[in-house]
């Protein structure tokens, strides 16, 4: 079961604690899990769960740098 999780500190903060290799800053407002994404344009990304959110412009170059990355790295353990 996956969802929403409200915060009450700054993202900036959470993102120091959680672990790089999992979790995408793709908006000054979301961090998502790369696992539950289930595809990306280079505007936005759609969640398993079927919400599309909106990749900062900002962000669309270091996001899919690290998808394209991810995805390699899981063909080389095939």
């Amino acid at each position: 079961n996956f969802g929403n999780t409200i915060a009450l500190e700054k993202l900036d903060e959470i993102e120091k604690r959680i672990p790089e290799n999992v979790f995408l800053r793709i908006h000054k407002s979301y961090l998502v899990n790369k696992n539950y994404v289930k595809e990306f344009t280079y505007e936005w990304v759609k969640m398993l769960n079927g919400d599309v959110l909106n990749i900062s412009k900002i962000n669309r170059a270091d996001v899919r740098r690290k998808i394209l990355e991810s995805a390699a790295d899981e063909f080389k353990n095939i």
